[in-house]
């Protein structure tokens, strides 16, 4: 038996969970490695390095919201309801 096709209100949801994890997510995480490089003791060109690896996550990150904010509004237009005759 095939899987059943989630409903429009599902896919908007996921839509929406992927928009939070993405805003949230990374940004915590960075956050939480910058503050524990500190105490790290490691060189700091490589705490420059690593510090350049999660601003490029964190672009990243703010591209991914981008495109599914892009996705949830075409997929709105897709699946409006059209008038009855």
């Amino acid at each position: 038996m095939p899987p059943k096709k989630p409903s429009k209100q599902e896919v908007l949801r996921e839509i929406e969970d992927a928009i939070l994890k993405e805003e949230t997510a990374i940004p915590i995480y960075a956050s939480h490695i910058k503050a524990a490089m500190f105490w790290s003791g490691l060189p700091e060109a490589k705490q420059e390095k690593i510090k350049a690896g999660l601003e490029i996550l964190l672009k990243d990150s703010r591209g991914h919201v981008y495109l599914l904010r892009e996705v949830k509004k075409i997929y709105n237009k897709q699946n409006r309801r059209k008038p009855a005759k």
